[in-house]
Parts: C-alpha cells; structure tokens; sequence
C-alpha cells in the first residue's frame, strides 16, 4: 500500500492483519505437507529384530532364510494373493508371508532344501512385522510339519516348532488415519486464510484505488485522530465517509444515502442479527445491507450512536421506523 493511505493507521492496519494471516497460513499448509517427513526423520523407527527374538505383534522384524518349503498355503485379501512358505533359519523354523518376487529368489533355496541341488545357494534376509498364526494356517503347516521336521508334533506342540508368530514381507507401520485427517484438515485450513487473505488484500487495494479516484483522502484524512469509531463493528465514520477496517477494507461515501432502516433477524441456531440497511441515489427502490451486527447489549448501543451520526452526517437521510423482521 503506497502513501499517503499509509498514514492512516486503522487501513494499514487491515494489510498487516493480512498479511499475517497468510503467513500463519503459509505456515500450517508447510507444516501439514512437511509433517509426515519431519515426524520419520524424528521418531525414525528401530531396526528389525530377528522373528525368534519378537514377542509382540505387529513389530519391525526380519527372517534370514536358509531352507524353505514350496509354498504350503495361499490366500487373498482382495488386492493381492498371499503366499505362505516354512522356512528355517538354520536354528529354528517359521511360517513367512513372501510376496511372489521374493520367492523367485528363493527358489534356489527351496530346490536346495529338496536336494535338487548339493550347493548351498545364499541366504535370503526378509523383513517385515511379525503377526499372528491364523488357525486355518496352523492347520496347514502342522501337516508340513509332520511331515518334514517331525511326524509326533500335534497341535498343542505345534509352537514350539514354528512359534507363536509369522512374518509378513515387506508390511510396514501405516501412518494413522487420524493423524492424516488431522494433517488434511490443517493443510486446508492454511490454504484457505492464504486464499482469503489475498482475496482480502486484493479488495482492499481496489478499494483505495476507487477512493483515491473519488478524492476521498483528503476528506477522511482531515481531523482522523477525531474520527468516531464502532470497536465492536470495526467502523470508523468521518466526515460523510464509513470506513470498515475489519478483515477488509471498504470506504463508503454516506452522501448517496437517501433512506436508512434497522431490521433484526432471528435464524434457528444462531445468535439474532441486526441489519442496518440502507436505500442510494443509484437503486432508490433496492435495500442493502451496510453492515450486520449480533444483537447483544453493546452491540445495540453502538448501533444506536452509529444511526445518529450517519443522520448527522447525511441531513437529508429519512430514518424508517420499522420492527419487521428480516
């Protein structure tokens, strides 16, 4: 905003409010979209324990494949189609979800451990979380069980060879969907001030260019520090000019004026409004609203010395003495 507006403290001070709106807005849409990155890099989680050491579901955990099975079960969730394998790592055995790539480079391993082949091919780390054994699943590896590791396992001793919990490849902890709607909500919060702050803003200076056309500085810079002001209107009223500073800005010449009248309005689940309306020079038919206001007791005083300064102001205004609702 150039000079001499900027003199004026109250329309400088509708620019600041502003800009200090987008930048809190800035700040929250930053935030938002650089939260889940700042929260990985801070709380950047433990690195897999070995599935024999786990003993809580749904933790970080990895298995080191050194015989396997051919898959012994499959089933689907409706996006993928799982695959579930025995493997050993040398000292005991488990139960790991892989995903059908990973198998592939198992296969080696699994034609190994059938001996189809003599040489030892390299083991194959997997990592994932450790879950709990479904008992259709049990089921299914307890017959791979009796079958290669030990034919009198039941299932009653069936933990003790495979343990209590299996692997799943390559799941990871998802970020909490309440957290994300959180981070939403805060992100289109941020977005919305930096958009109605410059819509503010844009306003605002269209408005000083209006006025600048109309000669008006010079007329309401004239004697301002004894410019009557509405605190709970954001309202500044001098010499036959409204001048509302709240979060924009809007200089109204009162000259036009050739009626005013106050309506109040009742609407459920909000408080009641009073609208202060006005009929111009332009449109003498049309009503608009020059301002509204809750219809509380300070409210109502103001508006009652805002209605004598703008008949003061505008001799010629005819004041409607009206109760009709709105």
């Amino acid at each position: 905003m150039e000079s001499p507006w900027r003199t004026l403290g109250p329309i400088d001070a509708v620019f600041k409010r502003n800009r200090w709106r987008m930048i809190l807005g800035i700040i929250l849409l930053a935030g938002s979209l650089s939260s889940p990155w700042l929260l990985n890099r801070m709380f950047k989680p433990a690195a897999p324990m070995p599935l024999t050491e786990v003993r809580l579901l749904n933790e970080r955990a990895k298995y080191e494949i050194q015989l396997c099975t051919e898959e012994f079960a499959s089933g689907s969730d409706g996006y993928k189609t799982n695959h579930y394998y025995l493997a050993s790592d040398g000292l005991s055995w488990r139960i790991v979800m892989l995903s059908e790539e990973t198998a592939k480079r198992c296969q080696p391993i699994i034609d190994y451990s059938y001996g189809e082949t003599q040489i030892a091919p390299l083991p194959v780390v997997v990592e994932g979380l450790s879950a709990a054994i479904p008992e259709q699943l049990q089921e299914y590896a307890l017959e791979v069980v009796q079958l290669l590791i030990d034919e009198n396992v039941d299932m009653t001793s069936l933990p003790q060879e495979i343990g209590a919990m299996m692997l799943v490849e390559g799941a990871r902890h998802a970020f909490p969907l309440a957290n994300v709607m959180v981070l939403v909500g805060i992100g289109i919060a941020g977005l919305i001030l930096i958009l109605s702050a410059r819509a503010n803003i844009k306003n605002a200076r269209m408005q000083l260019i209006d006025a600048e056309e109309g000669g008006l500085y010079g007329q309401l810079a004239e004697d301002f520090t004894q410019a009557a002001y509405y605190p709970s209107f954001k309202l500044i009223v001098h010499h036959g000019i409204l001048l509302e500073t709240g979060k924009t800005l809007r200089i109204v010449p009162l000259s036009s004026i050739l009626r005013l009248r106050c309506r109040r309005r009742f609407e459920s689940f909000q408080m009641p409004m009073m609208l202060l309306q006005v009929q111009r020079t332009e449109e003498p038919q049309t009503w608009t609203t020059l301002l509204s206001a809750r219809n509380n007791s300070r409210s109502v005083d103001e508006m009652n010395r805002l209605i004598d300064q703008l008949l003061n102001e505008v001799p010629t205004a005819v004041w409607i003495d009206e109760e009709t609702d709105a």
